[in-house]
């Protein structure tokens, strides 16, 4: 998608990739999805941050979880 240079990813489609990082396991790369996210500008559902709180919590870190501290 960034190579084709005109597609612009949308909260929807951060919210997938999320959903993977979730099934993989993949905390550290759920937080860099995050943050690109925010970086460019997509502002994340409230399913993306869900998916975000699941991950950190099922791994133990949801002390550490961005979305935790913006929701509470």
């Amino acid at each position: 998608m960034k190579a084709a240079g005109n597609l612009k990813p949308t909260a929807t489609t951060y919210g997938c990739l999320l959903m993977v990082c979730a099934r993989q396991g993949d905390v550290d790369r759920a937080f860099l999805l995050y943050e690109e996210a925010y970086d460019t500008g997509v502002l994340a559902t409230d399913e993306c941050h869900n998916i975000l709180i699941g991950i950190c919590s099922d791994a133990g870190r949801s002390h550490f979880c961005p979305a935790h501290k913006e929701l509470v």
